[in-house]
């Protein structure tokens, strides 16, 4: 294995970037779970055992369902600000969205396009996002009912 140690660091430093990335996203996500727990319904063992059921039951039927509808819209709103931020994943090297538009620019035979280009993905971004958006909308909707 006579892998230059030039291209070792930069996968060393790929790598510590990637596992930051998840410390991250996975830190956001337990500050909204966290937050919503405390909303959910106190005394659920007490309503879940006098229905017979065991105790894990109030966590799966009772708890979870509450604190899922609770913190569904935060989560979603994490999740878009991530993907409309992947512009700055390009710090740490890797390529993105905007990134590869740059890069189509720079052909030449792409030349004299390039608000079309941007356009494009401009448009890869809002439908993406308004999707992701519209399918929170109705989760939420469908959990009201709940």
């Amino acid at each position: 294995m006579n892998v230059p140690l030039r291209r070792r660091w930069a996968f060393y430093i790929a790598m510590i970037g990637t596992v930051a990335v998840m410390a991250v996203i996975g830190l956001c996500a337990t500050r909204y779970y966290t937050r919503a727990f405390p909303g959910v319904l106190v005394d659920a063992d007490g309503v879940v055992s006098s229905l017979g059921l065991p105790s894990w039951a109030s966590t799966v039927f009772v708890v979870l369902p509450q604190a899922l509808r609770l913190s569904v819209p935060a989560l979603v709103n994490t999740f878009i600000a991530f993907f409309k931020d992947t512009s700055l994943v390009i710090v740490i090297g890797l390529f993105d969205l905007l990134g590869a538009a740059k890069a189509v620019i720079v052909d030449a035979r792409w030349t004299g396009f390039g608000v079309e280009v941007y356009l494009f993905a401009g448009a890869i971004y809002f439908t993406f996002c308004f999707a992701v958006s519209q399918y929170s909308r109705r989760l939420e909707s469908n959990q009201q009912g709940i």
